[in-house]
């Protein structure tokens, strides 16, 4: 099969070559996949490097969620055969490949109507961002959010979900076409950090309150000053650190604003908890059955031109979602 692997870690594109590999074999508790599409994520960017908290055995495919038609199982898994599927990817075998593995146990079978393109933004963005708000922030009807980096894949996929469940939704992006791919969205209040202070701008939409729940994937300056506009009893999930820096926080200001700072990793939960993880695919699958949610394929890439998707992503030019299509078309 044709692959991108990476043997060593360094700068794009250069640390991606695309060549001919054994397909993988699947083991129990696997499935080995045809891949239809590749969604990207800026993790892939990071792995890349071999800036990510995790690294992979060298070499390794980048590529950390995919849909595709399922080939072949390990022990169990034989029922989903032929089945469409969208899932998250076992590295070193990731999606940006002609074969890969998936876990069995985590796995959407994907609804009908649903593209191949729009299954593979499904995973990373849809399953962080519905972790963030109910698991950890526990969101409630009438509660408001503040959404960082909303135009991305993950951003976008938080005012969906955000909506969905009830919730004020502010946002933050740079510039006008995010700003405006985000008030598509729905988003009420859309702020242009390239030339707003979000801090003072939601200060007076919330009358000084503050708001309730802040989804943070940037860190850096970003997460000091959601700290200054999150309310009394507010939660802040940390989901990562696009901006390169990882904040100090003086805990001064969670005494005097009773609020609490969370972490995030998906993983962990489809590793280690099983039916939350289930739960999630199945209201992932609902909500989009209902038109709730509509994962956002911003760009579409060929196979031959990976290494562009991940340049796309690491100089922060995307809207919304990514999809690298591997084989077939973009539709279902």
């Amino acid at each position: 099969m044709r692959s991108w692997s990476v043997s060593e870690v360094g700068e794009l594109p250069q640390s991606m070559q695309l060549i001919a590999s054994p397909t993988p074999v699947v083991s129990d508790g696997q499935l080995l996949v045809k891949v239809h599409a590749c969604g990207v994520n800026f993790a892939d960017v990071l792995l890349c490097r071999g800036d990510y908290q995790r690294r992979p055995v060298l070499p390794f495919t980048p590529g950390l969620e995919v849909c595709g038609q399922v080939v072949d199982a390990g022990p169990g898994g034989e029922s989903l055969i032929d089945v469409r599927i969208a899932g998250p990817t076992t590295l070193p075998s990731g999606g940006l490949a002609e074969f890969c593995l998936v876990p069995a146990s985590q796995v959407h079978r994907v609804p009908e109507r649903m593209t191949n393109t729009q299954a593979a933004a499904l995973t990373v963005s849809y399953e962080t961002a519905w972790f963030a708000l109910f698991d950890r922030a526990k969101a409630q009807p009438g509660e408001s959010v503040l959404i960082h980096a909303g135009a991305g894949a993950l951003g976008t996929a938080a005012i969906q979900l955000a909506r969905a469940a009830g919730l004020k939704t502010f946002v933050t992006a740079g510039g006008p076409d995010k700003k405006r791919a985000c008030q598509e969205q729905g988003a009420d209040l859309v702020v242009d950090y390239s030339n707003e202070d979000f801090v003072e701008v939601l200060k007076q939409a919330t009358q000084g309150r503050g708001v309730d729940i802040v989804l943070d994937s940037v860190g850096g300056q970003v997460f000091n000053d959601s700290v200054r506009v999150i309310a009394n009893r507010g939660r802040i999930v940390v989901l990562g650190f696009s901006s390169g820096t990882i904040p100090s926080l003086a805990v001064n200001r969670l005494l005097l604003k009773n609020c609490s700072v969370l972490g995030m990793q998906v993983d962990w939960f489809r590793a280690n908890d099983a039916a939350a993880a289930r739960r999630c695919r199945e209201e992932l699958s609902a909500l989009f059955e209902r038109g709730a949610i509509v994962p956002p394929v911003g760009r579409e890439f060929d196979f031959a031109a990976a290494p562009e998707a991940l340049l796309a992503m690491a100089s922060r030019s995307t809207i919304g979602k990514s999809v690298v299509v591997v084989s077939g078309s973009s539709g279902s």
